[in-house]
């Protein structure tokens, strides 16, 4: 079992949580399984089963980073011993319970992603790039000063990208592809720095939120270019268009005709009252309809919260859902797909196109469901999408559209894992199926 299929930064140093008893969590990269650390050691569990696979009770560790369901974990240790230095990377074999091998750094490594052909090491200032065979190194990269160790990684060797913090004083991401040594592009996603970030399993899609907690991002990276602040909005387009129309009775006719005076007055009322929608999507300025997910933004609500957690569902081609937890203690769940189908065919309509985007979408919000009171509030969490299943209408008098399974690792000790039916009115119908203390 191993973990970070399409989360966010999914391990975190003891600073940030020494108040819980657990230091660090992370999931596989098919959310399999899953590890976590204590100040005694750390274990490996079955994320299906519950099962306890794997302990090791040798002291605090700050990272522990799984390979799929091999028997290679990348450890680091959390200091409080002198064998457990941060500054040193252990590859460990659980079946032998031994070291294959250590890298030595001269900071502290605060996390650690890796798949089949890459493994990468993020320091405060610099990122390593190795390979995993033969733990040659491959590239350095130079990164603004990342405390936090802020990182998202997908572990598609054909679509294997590494998303970094690229500012300290606003939300800007550098993209770099990890198989190809390059890097990819920069983003400018957010006004205020960046709290989370995840990168879907198959590398297609970046999401990101900041530490103002009430805007989630995502990028489809292929698309992916520095994003301009300066893309002219629809409302403006509209109040020249007026303007222009007020000069001439002729245009102002076919104004008319094309918006009625009642369309005109929802504008306006929307507009004015936008703002107020907790569960709100909208799609920016910068989308594409021929590049369906060039850039969706998703409101979270009104009031900022830490955005502690994000995860994309693990489909092969569209992401599903994405998935964020915030410090509220909530569990929000988008929906991709019928975010990009309704704004493909609102681009196409005269009255799509002049709207601003944030209204656009603000008369359906049905792209966002959450689960309340999912987690204590205030308490770190760690969540993924461990499957999404598609299930036919049937007979049946509520009939379910989509199944997801959605797992969530709580820092304060608990493993959950809750269902969330959606049916083909795209009502959701939340569940806890499973919960043990780890």
């Amino acid at each position: 079992m191993s973990s970070h299929s399409s989360s966010s930064s999914s391990s975190s140093s003891s600073s940030s949580s020494s108040q819980y008893p657990i230091l660090c969590a992370s999931f596989n990269q098919d959310n399999s399984g899953f590890a976590i650390s204590t100040r005694d050691g750390f274990k490996i569990f079955d994320s299906n089963t519950g099962r306890l696979c794997y302990e090791r009770a040798a002291g605090a560790f700050i990272v522990v980073e799984m390979l799929y369901s091999s028997s290679l974990l990348a450890i680091v240790g959390g200091g409080e011993q002198p064998s457990l230095s941060p500054r040193r990377l252990c590859l460990f074999n659980t079946t032998t319970g031994t070291a294959l091998r250590e890298l030595n750094f001269l900071t502290s490594v605060l996390a650690v992603r890796l798949n089949k052909k890459r493994l990468v090491v993020v320091l405060q200032e610099k990122t390593y790039i190795y390979d995993s065979n033969t733990l040659a190194i491959l590239d350095t990269i130079d990164t603004v000063p990342n405390v936090k160790g802020l990182c998202a990684f997908s572990p598609s060797v054909d679509g294997c990208f590494l998303a970094l913090p690229a500012s300290t004083t606003k939300g800007s991401i550098l993209l770099y592809n990890v198989m190809e040594l390059q890097s990819h592009c920069e983003i400018d996603a957010h006004r205020s720095p960046l709290a989370a970030i995840a990168v879907s399993s198959n590398g297609m899609y970046i999401a990101t939120a900041s530490e103002q907690g009430t805007i989630i991002r995502v990028h489809l990276v292929s698309e992916a270019t520095k994003v301009s602040n300066n893309t002219p909005c629809k409302w403006e387009k509209l109040k020249n268009t007026l303007k222009k129309s007020r000069r001439s009775a002729n245009n102002l006719k076919r104004l008319i005709n094309e918006i009625n005076v009642i369309q005109i007055i929802i504008i306006v009322i929307v507009t004015i009252t936008s703002t107020t929608f907790d569960c709100g999507v909208s799609v920016d300025n910068q989308f594409d309809s021929k590049c369906p997910g060039k850039l969706l933004k998703f409101s979270k609500g009104r009031y900022p919260s830490t955005i502690f957690s994000l995860s994309f569902g693990p489909s092969t081609q569209l992401p599903d859902i994405l998935v964020a937890l915030s410090s509220s203690g909530s569990i929000h769940v988008f929906s991709l797909g019928l975010a990009i189908n309704q704004r493909c065919r609102r681009s196409s309509s005269f009255l799509g196109s002049l709207l601003p985007d944030s209204v656009n979408d603000a008369f359906d919000p049905a792209h966002h469901h959450v689960l309340r009171n999912a987690v204590p509030a205030g308490v770190k969490s760690n969540v993924v999408v461990r499957k999404v299943d598609r299930i036919a209408d049937t007979c049946l008098s509520e009939s379910v559209a989509c199944r997801a399974t959605v797992s969530v690792i709580a820092f304060n000790g608990h493993f959950l894992e809750y269902t969330v039916n959606i049916n083909s009115q795209n009502e959701p119908k939340w569940s806890l199926e499973s919960e043990f203390n780890v």
